[in-house]
């Protein structure tokens, strides 16, 4: 899965790819979150890039917006 939002920041978007990795998990299958910032401490998610704040429509999103993080 991938997740366009840094994990070590709270919110709905984060919460629902890490809620849905953990169902499918329970499930059988195998799941990788991939997502910017410096996740290593999460079981399953793959850090591809540093995050650095957005701001959109009122409020700051952490993204990874370097083209190399597509790469990762």
């Amino acid at each position: 899965m991938v997740c366009p939002y840094a994990l070590t920041s709270p919110g709905g978007v984060q919460g629902q790819v890490l809620g849905l990795a953990a169902a499918l998990r329970e499930a059988g299958h195998h799941v990788e979150v991939l997502a910017p910032g410096g996740v290593g401490t999460v079981r399953g998610v793959v850090g591809v890039g540093r995050g650095i704040g957005v701001r959109v429509n009122g409020s700051v999103a952490e993204m990874a917006p370097h083209p190399a993080a597509a790469v990762r």
